[in-house]
C-alpha cells in the first residue's frame, strides 16, 4: 500500500507575491520610485498565471510521484492572493475615477502610438 501525501498549492505563488510586494515597498522607501502605485496594480494577471503555473506543475509531480499525492489548493493563501490584489488595486482605481480625492494624483495619459500605415 502506497504512502498519501497532501500537496497544498497557492503557498508558493503566495511568497513569490509578498516578495515581489516587499521589494517594491522597500524600493518606493529607499529611493521614493512608486513601483507599487504604477507598476503593481497592472501585473494582476502575473499573480493568477503563477497560481496556474504552480498548480499545473504541482499536478503534474504528483502524478511522477512514487506514492499517492494529493493536491488541494490552500484556500488562506487564494484568499490572501485576493486581498493583495485587491488593496493594491484600491489606488488605482480611486485614481481612474471621478470621485476627487486631492492626496491621490491621477495619472497621465498615455499618448497614442502613430500609426504604422
Amino acid at each position: 500500500m502506497k504512502k498519501t501525501r497532501e500537496i497544498l498549492v497557492g503557498r508558493t505563488t503566495l511568497a513569490v507575491t509578498l516578495i515581489l510586494l516587499g521589494v517594491g515597498l522597500l524600493v518606493l522607501n529607499v529611493f521614493g520610485c512608486p513601483v507599487i502605485g504604477f507598476g503593481l496594480p497592472r501585473m494582476w494577471p502575473a499573480v493568477v498565471v503563477g497560481f496556474g503555473a504552480e498548480l499545473m506543475y504541482k499536478t503534474r509531480w504528483a502524478e511522477r510521484a512514487e506514492y499517492l499525492v494529493r493536491v488541494r489548493i490552500d484556500v488562506i493563501s487564494v484568499t490572501a492572493l485576493v486581498a493583495i490584489i485587491a488593496l493594491v488595486n484600491v489606488p488605482l482605481v480611486l485614481r481612474w475615477s471621478r470621485i476627487p480625492i486631492p492626496s491621490i494624483p491621477r495619472l497621465p495619459r498615455m499618448p497614442r502610438p502613430p500609426r504604422m500605415w
